[in-house]
């Protein structure tokens, strides 16, 4: 934990959660206005040399490159901290999250006024207020009662594992799809101030509302069109919303990546070719989508 601890502020990102397991990572941050190299490549050649000293080894520590997903909602960040926090207990360590020393959890949950020393090395670099307003269970939540819904979230979460296990598929990141609905849902319009919405320009740039900019800051438009499938359908593929027709699901649908490709800066040819319509038709289905 010293080691991130003493990495993150020099990579000019902010560190939502982290868990340090055994043989790998995982690590939630805000990306600033530095490629996410700045971060990982010194963090994993200290990690590397450590482990090099201490049990007398040679080469490469690491067997691949590191792997990074982007979040492109609130909801998908919620559960990425709350997936870094379960590792251990999924990786059968502890049988709550409390119960292992190496990660951010007790930064978050309620009454942790006594944490291990590990956890005490990230309190000056990891501020839990940045993200606990995405656990809310409703508007105006005091601190006190964003951490009884941090809490609550874990417990739903540790349930809703339980009712899935075994499924290999389903994605650890999304809501399971038995339980949607059960925990309420977090807006656009509800990410925190301290966090910065959705796709806009990093820490420094001085034109954030430029489509430009937020298109090449965006991810790639196929990347977005399953997320956007993965909370809005259980049954529909990417191919299968291509073209016209398909009936009132498919058109919702279809809608629904039409109006985030283009929040996202893409231009309405880009999202034609992707979808396999006429440019005319994306600006149909944009103006449709505003109509009250």
């Amino acid at each position: 934990m010293a080691t991130v601890a003493d990495i993150v502020p020099r990579s000019r990102v902010r560190l939502l959660a982290v868990a340090i397991m055994a043989s790998h990572l995982h690590l939630v941050v805000q990306q600033g206005d530095a490629p996410l190299s700045a971060l990982m490549q010194p963090l994993l050649r200290r990690l590397a040399r450590m482990l090099q000293r201490a049990h007398g080894l040679e080469g490469p520590m690491f067997w691949r490159h590191y792997g990074c997903q982007p979040c492109l909602d609130p909801r998908h960040v919620r559960n990425a901290i709350v997936y870094t926090h379960l590792n251990p207990v999924r990786a059968g360590l502890c049988r709550e999250p409390g119960g292992y020393r190496w990660t951010s959890h007790t930064l978050y949950t309620r009454g942790s006024t006594t944490k291990a020393r590990e956890t005490v090395a990230l309190v000056p670099i990891l501020d839990p207020a940045l993200a606990l307003p995405l656990f809310a269970a409703e508007p105006g939540r005091s601190p006190g009662r964003l951490r009884e819904d941090y809490d609550a979230f874990v417990r739903w979460r540790l349930l809703a594992d339980a009712v899935r296990e075994g499924d290999e598929q389903e994605d650890p990141l999304a809501d399971p799809p038995d339980t949607i609905g059960l925990w309420p849902d977090v807006r656009e319009s509800d990410w925190p101030n301290s966090l910065s919405p959705l796709f806009h320009a990093p820490q420094g740039a001085n034109r954030p509302d430029d489509p430009e900019l937020r298109r090449q800051l965006a991810p790639d438009m196929t990347t977005i069109a399953r997320n956007v499938l993965a909370n809005e359908t259980k049954t529909l593929s990417l191919d299968e919303i291509r073209g016209r027709g398909g009936g009132l699901e498919r058109s919702r649908v279809r809608r629904a990546v039409m109006c985030r490709l283009h929040a996202a800066g893409y231009r309405n040819v880009e999202i034609a070719r992707l979808l396999g319509l006429s440019e005319s038709a994306i600006s149909w289905g944009l103006r449709s989508s505003r109509t009250p």
